[in-house]
């Protein structure tokens, strides 16, 4: 389907595409070829769909794979759906958020996961991919390229931080493509790229408490300016920071973004309980507070 229909489509389904939605809809054959690909689909896989849209990739995958739960919060889309894509009998369509949803009520142990998702809720899809990884083995999403280049930074790097060490700890990550704004309509204001999510046979992150690393990185990232030791020391105190640092064996000048991901590890195995003393960390804290 080219701009022509698309614009068509909309105006008979009285749609105005809104930017609060993320309703930028993908017009290219390539790039929707190659977010299939990158999927690695089986005739016995189940894919879940995050913001179906007229459901150009739901089709394309439907036709490889046993099963799509396909997530599209705009219910005017349902016309276009029966129109076009009710041959497919493998396709649940699903008129909720993908976020509220509870994805325990799948009765498939594993899927993968795909999409072209809404910009500005990006942040909060990766974080319940990471909490859902082990149903997860392979995801891929449309993300702007900023985030996409975030995602997939290498240690060291200036721009390599918490997003970085979320996803990469228990995810091979890497870029499958950059989407100029041109294959959307409407064009977004930004570019954007597809990335591929592997889940890791063995995490990175040894630590089983996941929301006490969650809040060591985003401390250690406070100030991304000052030195691990300033950023600890403004949650631990400066002797408890001390202690960690020197049983870690982190230099405390240096700086979050030059620390590997093995001394992210280190800190989150050797900070238990015990060392916050009676500063302790309230669970109501951590849902609150321990965000991506």
């Amino acid at each position: 389907m080219r701009r022509r229909e698309i614009i068509r489509w909309l105006h008979l389904l009285d749609l105005k595409p809104k930017k609060s939605k993320g309703q930028n809809f993908l017009l290219s054959d390539r790039v929707l070829h190659r977010i299939t690909e990158a999927l690695e689909l089986c005739p016995s896989d189940t894919v879940v769909e995050i913001g179906a849209g007229f459901g150009f990739l739901t089709a394309l995958i439907a036709q490889k794979v046993a099963r799509v739960y396909a997530f599209e919060v705009e219910p005017k889309f349902h016309r276009f759906w029966n129109a076009r894509l009710s041959h497919f009998k493998n396709i649940t369509w699903l008129m909720q958020d993908f976020l509220s949803y509870p994805l325990s009520q799948f009765p498939e142990k594993s899927w993968k996961l795909a999409g072209n998702i809404p910009y500005s809720l990006t942040t909060l899809i990766l974080e319940r991919m990471v909490v859902h990884r082990n149903r997860i083995p392979l995801s891929v999403l449309m993300v702007q390229k900023e985030v996409a280049q975030r995602i997939t930074a290498k240690e060291g790097g200036r721009i390599f931080g918490r997003l970085s060490i979320f996803l990469q700890s228990f995810f091979e990550v890497r870029k499958v493509l950059f989407v100029p704004p041109t294959a959307f309509y409407p064009s977004p204001d930004v570019h954007s790229a597809v990335v591929q999510f592997r889940l890791r046979e063995k995490p990175l992150i040894e630590s089983p408490d996941y929301e006490l690393f969650v809040r060591i990185v985003k401390e250690g990232f406070a100030e991304r300016r000052k030195t691990i030791f300033h950023n600890l020391s403004r949650w631990l105190g400066k002797e408890r920071a001390g202690l960690l640092l020197e049983k870690t064996q982190i230099p405390p000048k240096a700086r979050a973004e030059k620390l590997p991901l093995s001394s992210w590890n280190r800190l989150a195995l050797f900070l238990p309980e015990s060392l916050l003393g009676g500063q302790g960390i309230k669970n109501s804290d951590k849902k609150a507070e321990n965000r991506i």
